[in-house]
C-alpha cells in the first residue's frame, strides 16, 4: 500500500512539471498558487495545534 501511495504522489508532481515546462517553454505563466498554499487558505485551522 505504501508504494502505492508514493507513486500516486511522485506521479502528480511529474505531471505537474511537465505541464509547468510546456507553459513555460511557450513563453506563458506558469501558475504561483499551489496545492498547499490552496489548503493553507482554505484550512488555516489544521495548521494551529
Amino acid at each position: 500500500m505504501e508504494e502505492i501511495l508514493l507513486n500516486l504522489l511522485i506521479h502528480g508532481s511529474n505531471h505537474r512539471g511537465m505541464a509547468s515546462r510546456v507553459l513555460a517553454s511557450n513563453g506563458l505563466d506558469r501558475p504561483s498558487d499551489t496545492f498547499t498554499r490552496y489548503l493553507h487558505q482554505a484550512e488555516p485551522f489544521r495548521r494551529e495545534e
